[in-house]
């Protein structure tokens, strides 16, 4: 009965009708088990899971019939207002394309394979022996979709082994439109495919963009997704490029090994460390891997077995295959472990062996994304204009029209898409205003307000009474020449900045940094600023983590060459966002908005992804000021 005081009589729905109707059906009887909230509920889910049928159109009752009224038609707009009232209407052409989905419903099995198959390319070929050749059906790998009805529930095929398969089907719902969700993305990737789409979007190498100076390529393309949305079913389109660098990943561990100057033993833990997580691109098939791991003693004379159980040299496979002759017999392989998909049990990982000379680099690196001149020539061809955007989408419905392939995937299962890109009525905002220093009020232009952030006092600042300043000694006159900026400009603002404990070290390694940091800080010390020769990402983690995670003070790295005293008006800039940045790091407030919720915290969320790791970062606004 303990339960039974939990409960209150409104308990109609959810996890609180559960369990009020296994204590009605159960707390009578006199040996109840004591269960937890969970496993009551589990109980009687796996209960009623049992004892639902699967109802078929035929069988559906009059009651269901009147309950299913209710629910919302396809196309129909939600009665809910989902919109607001403010600003002024305008029409925009968005990067949504209608799908309509003409079928009245889909069915939905479960498939078993006895003996067990771990192989979806084999289960794919079974299941495709089995199946009558005029129905249309997609399969996941464990559940299919069809069209109509499948008579039988159990077939047999026998396998190249010489063994018989037995293919199982369960039938486990008739699904409704909105539910078709993950059929859509489904049949969506499958005609893609038909218009040369690559793993991660639709790249066309026949419009490859050359930038011989770069040695790079741009592959213009698309990336897709499919949703159900207010009015239906939306196919969101967005114009994407793919960076293909010339070089090959043989002639980039050429480069690491002369500048290791022939220490081996130095190359092989340098072009691990370069190369490990990055995304290679097979020019013969066009395909891309990811490196996980470089193989030393395998090279293009070692052998293995193919699908055929034939035994080749991969020199010999790919001169036969690919009539691709290798230059260099002695490079070492480069190695992509196959993951398993969500879901999916492997008991063995599969590799595949990769030759450096044959696999083509992807993105960029970073001294190449440090290059001013390089990323504005990219920037020509993948920032586009509405208008460009707009043709590009044009042309991608058009090209799914006009291909026969992947036109006769959407007719097999009744689906159209819109032949042009949706137009919705939006709503244009008031400009707003920023609140800086003094309660002055400055009005947004274009949504950048950089200029006059850096033209107005901030609304608070906090003073530097105690902070420290590390270089190295050959960056000695532009660590006095930035402490000196610093004053002039923090008077500006109306912050008080006291002369630095400045520390020059003469080495440049990261364990010379740490020493000094330590051997200088104390807990009255509100700020550390390293200005560091070089951008090395060891030395830039190793400060931050002995800054924020040792010590928990902030911490300011910057690069000596933004320093450069040649430029003095563009040092005073740099000095000037340098400051405002400091600033918000010691508690300082820059800048306000008018926001119309009260006693409420704002939360920002965003993801990072690094090789092999994932990050989530927050960030709040406080009502208060740390100081």
């Amino acid at each position: 009965n303990e339960y039974k005081s939990y409960l209150s009589p409104m308990a109609t729905r959810g996890r609180g009708k559960l369990i009020q109707k296994l204590l009605e059906d159960e707390m009578s009887q006199p040996q109840l088990p004591p269960l937890g909230r969970g496993a009551i509920i589990r109980s009687i889910e796996q209960r009623e899971t049992r004892e639902r049928p699967v109802l078929l159109p035929s069988q559906v009752t009059t009651e269901e019939e009147e309950s299913n009224r209710n629910l919302p038609v396809e196309g129909e707009l939600p009665t809910r207002q989902t919109y607001g009232e403010s600003g002024r209407d305008i029409d925009i052409q968005t990067n949504f394309i209608r799908v309509v989905f003409n079928r009245e419903e889909v069915y939905q099995y479960h498939v078993a394979f006895m003996p067990g198959c771990d192989s979806k390319l084999e289960r794919f070929s079974y299941l495709e022996r089995a199946l009558p050749s005029n129905m249309t059906w997609k399969f996941t790998g464990t559940i299919l979709y069809t069209t109509s009805q499948v008579e039988e529930d159990v077939f047999e095929c026998r396998c190249p082994s010489g063994r018989t398969m037995q293919i199982r089907l369960v039938l486990v719902q008739m699904m409704k439109i909105k539910e078709c969700t993950e059929l859509l993305n489904i049949i969506f990737r499958a005609m893609l495919s038909k218009l040369k789409r690559n793993r991660e979007g639709i790249y066309d190498p026949q419009k490859i963009i050359q930038l011989p100076k770069q040695k790079l390529e741009l592959w213009p393309g698309y990336v897709t997704s499919i949703n159900y949305m207010d009015g239906g079913f939306m196919l969101q389109t967005s114009v994407s490029h793919k960076v293909i660098r010339t070089d090959s990943v043989l002639e980039y561990m050429t480069e690491v090994y002369r500048a290791c100057q022939d220490n081996f033993r130095e190359f092989k833990e340098k072009a691990l460390k370069e190369l490990k997580g990055c995304v290679v691109l097979t020019r013969y098939n066009n395909r891309t891997y990811r490196i996980d791991d470089i193989v030393w003693d395998m090279n293009p004379l070692s052998d293995f077995r193919d699908r055929r159980d034939e035994i080749f040299t991969y020199q010999e496979y790919y001169k036969r295959h690919y009539n691709i002759t290798l230059t260099d017999l002695k490079q070492p392989l480069i190695v992509h472990r196959v993951r398993p998909k969500v879901g999916q049990f492997r008991r063995e990982q599969r590799l595949i062996f990769l030759i450096p000379e044959l696999c083509c680099l992807t993105g960029l690196t970073q001294a190449v994304s440090d290059h001013m001149m390089v990323a504005k020539n990219i920037e020509l061809h993948t920032r586009l204009t509405p208008r460009q955007r707009l043709s590009a989408l044009n042309d991608f419905i058009a090209n799914v029209k006009k291909s026969t392939e992947a036109s006769r995937i959407l007719d097999d299962w009744n689906i159209e898409i819109g032949s042009s890109s949706l137009r919705v009525t939006a709503r244009e905002l008031e400009t707003g205003y920023l609140t800086v220093g003094r309660g002055e009020k400055v009005k947004i232009k274009d949504g950048d307000f950089a200029d006059v952030i850096d033209s107005k006092q901030p609304i608070r600042v906090v003073h530097l009474r105690n902070w420290i300043l590390v270089y190295t000694l050959r960056d000695g006159a532009r660590a006095k020449n930035f402490a000196t900026m610093m004053k002039y400009r923090a008077e500006r603002i109306g912050m008080r900045v006291s002369p630095a404990t400045t520390l020059g070290i003469a080495e440049e390694t990261t364990e010379a940094f740490i020493a000094t940091m330590k051997r200088a800080y104390n807990n009255d010390v509100q700020l550390i600023v390293t200005i560091v020769p070089t951008e090395r990402d060891d030395r830039y983690n190793a400060i931050k983590q002995f800054c924020y995670c040792d010590q928990g003070v902030p911490s300011q790295v910057i690069k000596s060459r933004t320093l450069d005293p040649d430029h003095s008006q563009k040092l005073k800039s740099v000095v000037n966002r340098i400051l405002l940045q400091i600033t918000a790091k010691v508690g300082g407030e820059l800048w306000s908005l008018s926001i119309p919720l009260r006693n409420s915290m704002l939360i920002g969320i965003d993801t990072y992804r690094d090789v092999g790791s994932k990050y989530a970062f927050y960030i709040l606004t406080l009502s208060y000021i740390i100081v």
